[in-house]
């Protein structure tokens, strides 16, 4: 241990005595290091066992809880009618596979709606069906679009290239009716004279 220790001496009486409060001085100084010392060394030493016990009641908690699901799906039931007859019997956890398995083969309609005129695919099959339909339509949207716009760029260049043939056409004969004009004019004024 390292102790770094000041001491202060602002004045000493006529009686004073400079080693006996140089001395009480360093023994002040050396509890009070001492002490920080030990303060800062005994809350990591319980921090560290809090977090120790911590971790391992936490990891105990996870084993019990884990046990008594194992236990408790493991438990034998039975099934009955309403009337209180016994209709199955078996554990919790075969049971409730069972019922599972039950509710994805349900039949059911295209709304997912089970006992019902028209059901003709599982749950199971309405589910992934549904999940596909959505990508699907989803992709297709987006592919609509992308289509969409092709289409209207290709019939706006269109339209602006036909537009654009058909004026250069009419400025083209414009200028071949006024040279012919032009001609006409002129041979007309030689022919006069």
């Amino acid at each position: 241990m390292k102790l770094n220790i000041q001491v202060e001496l602002d004045w000493l009486d006529e009686e004073g005595n400079i080693d006996n409060d140089v001395q009480s001085q360093i023994i002040g100084g050396v509890k009070n290091a001492i002490s920080k010392d030990c303060l800062k060394l005994v809350e990591q030493k319980t921090q560290k066992a809090i977090d120790d016990g911590m971790a391992s009641a936490i990891a105990l908690m996870q084993d019990k809880v884990s046990d008594f699901f194992e236990n408790w799906l493991n438990t034998e039931a039975t099934v009955t009618d309403k009337f209180g007859d016994p209709i199955e019997k078996g554990s919790l956890k075969d049971i409730l596979k069972r019922e599972f398995n039950d509710c994805m083969n349900e039949k059911v309609d295209s709304n997912g709606k089970p006992n019902s005129y028209g059901a003709k695919y599982s749950r199971m099959e309405f589910l992934t069906g549904k999940k596909v339909r959505e990508v699907v339509d989803d992709y297709l949207s987006n592919y609509g679009k992308d289509i969409d716009k092709t289409i209207k760029t290709t019939i706006e260049q269109g339209i602006k290239n036909r537009v654009s043939d058909k004026f250069a056409e009419m400025v083209i004969g414009y200028a071949k009716q006024d040279a012919l004009n032009a001609k006409a004019l002129e041979h007309s004024k030689t022919g006069d004279k």
